[in-house]
């Protein structure tokens, strides 16, 4: 099993694809509709009109962001959601490019880890690991065995 999306409200288009698009570097893939029976059910709307919805993603990690103008940030569907960089103040000098200003910076002997939230509210973590994670170094035994296996 692993994690396919992520889906998070925001009130505003314009500083969702800024956030997005801009900040975090993903590709805008779609803008669709949600029904207003499915908005009803996910979001909790009042089923009286379809949500705007758009799905940016990168790597096989995919985030629907519906936009609803009159959220607001003191409802919460999902706490946080994280990603994993090489050059974490590259991600901070960026924040400071287009004026996301970072809750929290915690650092710690193994990761350094930085807050953010995106103009509706939602929290996002960044860390930068300062170790080659175990599986890290499995997954490339694993790459360079399948090109040995291939070229027989």
């Amino acid at each position: 099993m692993f994690l396919e999306h992520s889906a998070v409200i925001n009130n505003d288009k314009t500083k969702a694809e800024l956030f997005y698009q801009k900040f975090l570097g993903l590709n805008k893939i779609l803008t669709f509709n949600i029904s207003p029976e499915l908005a009803q059910n996910f979001w909790s709307t009042d089923g009286s009109k379809a949500i705007e919805t758009l799905i940016f993603g990168k790597n096989n990690f995919f985030i629907e962001v519906a936009i609803i103008p009159e959220y607001k940030s003191n409802f919460k569907a999902v706490s946080h959601i994280g990603f994993r960089v090489k050059d974490i103040d590259k991600i901070i000098n960026r924040a400071k490019k287009f004026n996301i200003k970072f809750i929290d910076n915690v650092e710690n002997v193994n990761n350094r880890f930085v807050y953010f939230k995106d103009f509706s509210g939602n929290l996002f973590e960044i860390k930068k690991y300062k170790f080659q994670h175990k599986y890290s170094r499995l997954h490339k035994i694993l790459r360079w065995l399948k090109k040995i296996i291939i070229q027989r």
